[in-house]
């Protein structure tokens, strides 16, 4: 989806590029399907929703305003829309490089996908291991390029397993 806005209310950014950095393919990111369709519903709020309801405030700003560089609000309004463009160019990067990792492999193996429980002393708690792209460990969705998150694959249930963190080994 393409919004238009007066081409002198955008500042221009250079961006300086190799000739190597056109052949470059973007590199592949690990998604389960569950992360891909989070991933396509955010992109979708993103272009139907915040991006329109942003790019109103700014004509608002404009009409309502004499000089709308005058106030901060104007300002505020170009820097999130911009926020917003960056965000959506990542997520269509991240969603037309992204490989769908199922799960193929042995039963009860650690693996992209699988949801472990993790228990300490008489702590317990669960996560999804899934690509970086889309973890949250705050959610439960902890990345397979974590250190925990690498040490967990291909172990078993009921497995002691170990893991460095800044705290030294678990």
């Amino acid at each position: 989806m393409n919004m238009d806005i007066e081409e002198q209310t955008i500042e221009a950014i250079e961006f300086k590029l190799r000739p190597s950095d056109a052949l470059q393919a973007p590199p592949t990111v690990r998604l389960t399907r569950e992360g891909l369709r989070r991933l396509e519903q955010e992109l979708q709020t993103l272009e139907q929703e915040r991006m329109p309801a942003v790019v109103e405030r700014i004509r608002a700003i404009r009409e309502m305003s004499a000089d709308p560089l005058e106030g901060g609000d104007y300002a505020q309004a170009m820097e999130e829309l911009a926020q917003l463009r960056a965000r959506e160019a990542v997520l269509r990067t991240m969603i037309g490089s992204g490989e769908i990792v199922e799960d193929h492999g042995p039963a009860g193996v650690v693996q992209l996908g699988s949801t472990v429980t993790l228990a300490e002393n008489h702590h317990r708690e669960m996560f999804t291991i899934v690509g970086s792209a889309e973890a949250d460990a705050l959610k439960g969705r902890l990345s397979e390029d974590y250190p925990l998150g690498r040490s967990l694959l291909q172990h078993h249930a009921g497995d002691t397993v170990q893991w460095d963190s800044p705290a030294g080994v678990n």
